[in-house]
């Protein structure tokens, strides 16, 4: 579970007490969520990346979860949304999440369906509409053929929940590196990556709730 950024889309807050640790709902925390999540489907062993306010999310998770199996592993700097991964030595495929996504779907059938297609990399993925708020044109060589009035365009895009198989770690180096600069890597170096895709009412972003 990525618990190490620094939360900017949450504004000064995040100054005092880190992402993963703001309270959202029900007094609970937005990490104590995504946990909680996994462990309701089966889930008993977790990697907790982190690396802004490392000790305090450690000691809060250390109290919260005391019978949870929860590896710490803290980034001395900062390596992105993926670098630390490359901290992991795990042998097999593994669940790995933005610690304020929650995904409501059975994790085993995401699971199988990584199996069944021999994927390195199956990525979670949700349907998005977006309207644009402002008429748009359809140009030929500046005559204007038609105008569409706040089209809505249907995008297909990241829940923030992936399934990896280690073989994909060795693509990252001590650099800095992102998800999305990873995924691209591995599809540049051939690699097989599939999308889950769930329906947007499955899917809940904690950190905007």
């Amino acid at each position: 579970m990525l618990a190490g950024g620094r939360g900017l889309r949450m504004g000064s807050v995040t100054n005092i007490v880190p992402k993963p640790l703001l309270f959202i709902r029900d007094n609970k925390t937005m990490l104590e969520i995504s946990i909680d999540n996994f462990k309701k489907q089966g889930f008993n062993k977790f990697y907790l990346i982190t690396n802004y306010m490392a000790n305090l999310v450690q000691s809060y998770v250390e109290h919260t979860f005391v019978k949870t199996d929860i590896t710490f592993i803290n980034e001395i700097k900062y390596l992105g949304t993926a670098g630390g991964l490359r901290l992991l030595d795990l042998h097999e495929p593994f669940f790995c999440s933005n610690c304020d996504v929650w995904i409501n779907a059975e994790y085993i059938e995401i699971y199988k369906q990584h199996l069944k297609t021999k994927a390195d990399m199956t990525i979670v993925t949700t349907n998005k509409w977006f309207t644009l708020p402002y008429g748009t044109f359809i140009l030929d060589d500046n005559k204007i053929i038609k105008i569409e009035e706040k089209p809505v365009y249907l995008n297909i895009i990241n829940t923030g929940l992936y399934i990896i198989n280690p073989n994909i770690l060795k693509l990252i180096d001590n650099n800095s590196i992102d998800m999305p600069e990873l995924i691209n890597k591995s599809i540049n170096e051939g690699f097989s990556i599939y999308a889950y895709n769930v329906l947007p009412k499955q899917f809940i972003d904690v950190g905007t709730l």
